[in-house]
């Protein structure tokens, strides 16, 4: 695959900028809150930069808003706050396995970077233990982002421009996150400014260059590349938080990286 073409750049962007989540949800505990603001702040100000509005009603995304990415973004950040931004980010990288199936691949080589995707961010993350609950929650979030990553394709393909697809979605997304953050109100500044950047920079910015990059490798291929989110948050985590990487983690990091090189062979 060559480099130039296939969009791994645009992923790995993307990337770098979702690894951020984990360590400002965990930080501020505010997950309704903040998963309301960010939808309507990426929402607004995508739409505000959006030339062509005629789509704002359209039933696809609409549906991609209410359902999809509203299901996706509640999950995935109430996950974390139960249990923790490690097991989250590790469990959210079951998507590849959702995609293989709900896209109906035949990309039958794409299941050895798949299953070491998942083996590394384990590793990365370094999770003490796996739960129940955890397993649930993390299959959820896994399944939910599958389910936007695949929708979202679709709608690509259905010649709706990248911008109008992320836009209009949060904007309605937000709408129907509402009701959660009015249940579960903790409007502190901090929750509203972590809002505001996860909104513009977590969602808008690394939305429009994950799409870019899917548009150019596929839907699989995308999130096996976006596995390196968790590789980021633990790097990341080391001069915020004071993490340190230990022996397993650089395992876990050196088999992300192979998934990344047999993705692109």
């Amino acid at each position: 695959m060559d480099y130039r073409n296939s969009g791994i750049h645009y992923l790995i962007l993307a990337s770098l900028l979702w690894g951020t989540i984990g360590i400002v949800v965990q930080e501020t505990n505010s997950p309704f809150v903040e998963a309301f603001i960010r939808s309507l702040t990426g929402g607004i100000v995508g739409i505000v930069i959006l030339k062509d509005r005629r789509n704002i009603f359209s039933k696809d995304l609409i549906l991609l808003g209410i359902a999809t990415t509203t299901i996706f973004e509640e999950i995935y950040m109430y996950s974390i706050t139960v249990i923790g931004a490690s097991l989250s980010a590790v469990m959210l990288y079951t998507a590849p396995i959702w995609i293989f199936f709900l896209a109906k691949t035949k990309r039958i080589a794409m299941i050895i970077p798949t299953v070491m995707v998942l083996i590394g961010a384990y590793l990365v993350m370094d999770v003490p233990a796996i739960t129940v609950e955890g397993v649930a929650l993390g299959l959820l979030s896994g399944l939910t982002y599958a389910l936007l990553i695949v929708h979202s394709n679709s709608l690509q393909k259905k010649g709706f421009k990248d911008l109008e697809i992320i836009a209009i979605s949060l904007l309605w997304a937000s709408l129907s996150s509402a009701p959660l953050s009015v249940l579960y109100p903790d409007f502190s500044v901090s929750a509203i400014a972590a809002g505001i950047y996860l909104g513009l920079v977590s969602s808008l910015i690394a939305y429009l260059l994950f799409f870019a990059g899917m548009k150019r490798s596929g839907p699989l291929v995308a999130s096996i590349a976006s596995s390196l989110e968790p590789v980021f948050t633990i790097v990341l985590a080391w001069p915020i938080l004071g993490d340190r990487l230990n022996l397993t983690q650089l395992i876990g990091c050196a088999l992300i990286v192979v998934s990344m090189i047999l993705v692109r062979t």
